[in-house]
């Protein structure tokens, strides 16, 4: 179920993302890694908000500083991950940028979805002795 919640917040972010990367590559003509940079950091934010309001309980692991942080610094390798895939396809497949930007952005769902379940907002494990 959170899975599927997750998509739906994913799904409403990536609209955000595509939205803003299709008017600033396509009708401005601005260079496609540095709206691709810009319009994931929207998306993150947007899905920070809507994961810790619908999805996730903020602060079951860590105080919200480092939650923040986390979230972000997670976000950051998802960012690398997905800027990587799109040069790739892009510049050395030479893919059209807007099916490249789907792919790079499919490629890295899992690793959002699963690093921020485990590691920002999982409950802390106790051990039993």
């Amino acid at each position: 179920m959170n899975f599927l919640r997750y998509l739906c917040i994913g799904g409403t972010c990536t609209l955000v993302d595509f939205a803003i990367f299709i008017v600033f590559t396509e009708f401005l003509g601005y260079h496609y890694l540095l709206v691709s940079t810009a319009s994931f950091s929207v998306a993150v934010l947007l899905n920070y908000y809507l994961c810790i309001n619908h999805l996730f309980t903020s602060g079951t692991r860590f105080n919200r500083r480092l939650e923040i942080l986390t979230f972000f610094a997670i976000s950051t390798i998802g960012l690398l991950g997905h800027q990587t895939i799109l040069y790739c396809l892009v510049d050395l497949f030479n893919i059209d940028t807007i099916i490249a930007k789907g792919v790079a952005t499919i490629s890295i769902l899992a690793w959002n979805y699963l690093s921020r379940k485990c590691f920002v907002f999982r409950a802390p494990q106790f051990s039993r002795k």
